[in-house]
């Protein structure tokens, strides 16, 4: 069972080659996968880099500029393009942990489920590097989420889950261009 990895690119020119050769090294005897990036209008660098990565590993492919400007419009688009039987949203700074997404490819393939929501703030979980300010707030509306919708989820703006291809053929259309993604 195959996961794309939808990696979210703007002018990545710095962190995209470490990002992508990591995910190569460190997912490649573990499950089999398929990258696609989506360059997100980058004004420099980012495309010559992809251009090569592509030669190199033949399981990357990209997509530049065919949609507006956007994160939720890149996602969206993403999520008419990728290949596989599940897929993620990844960022190309690397600072998506490659642990969480085997653990969560584990459970949907071992258990069944649809989506593997990931979250920083489990019990157990590790948060580094992560201001206070923004833990806090973001602490404050995940839980008046939580209370207004009635959902027992603990992180509401975490991008990172796993879904399968059929929950995503369930959820869309999407309606979304920023961070905050919706189904009408």
């Amino acid at each position: 069972m195959e996961l794309c990895l939808i990696i979210l690119a703007k002018n990545e020119m710095h962190t995209l080659t470490e990002t992508i050769d990591n995910i190569q090294k460190k997912l490649k005897s573990e499950i089999p996968f398929n990258i696609l990036v989506m360059n997100k209008h980058s004004d420099y660098g980012t495309l010559p880099i992809l251009e090569n990565l592509s030669k190199i590993y033949s399981n990357l492919n990209y997509v530049s500029r065919e949609w507006d400007g956007g994160i939720g419009n890149a996602i969206r688009f993403g999520f008419t393009k990728w290949q596989g039987d599940f897929v993620t949203i990844c960022m190309a700074d690397g600072s998506d942990a490659l642990k969480a997404i085997l653990f969560s490819h584990k459970m949907i393939c071992g258990d069944g489920n649809e989506v593997a929501f990931g979250s920083r703030f489990l019990k157990g979980g590790q948060v580094e590097k992560y201001h206070f300010r923004k833990y806090f707030s973001k602490s404050i509306f995940n839980n008046w989420v939580r209370i207004k919708t009635g959902v027992n989820c603990n992180e509401f703006v975490n991008i990172f889950n796993l879904y399968t291809r059929r929950s995503i053929k369930v959820i869309f259309p999407l309606d979304f261009t920023g961070f905050i993604i919706v189904k009408k």
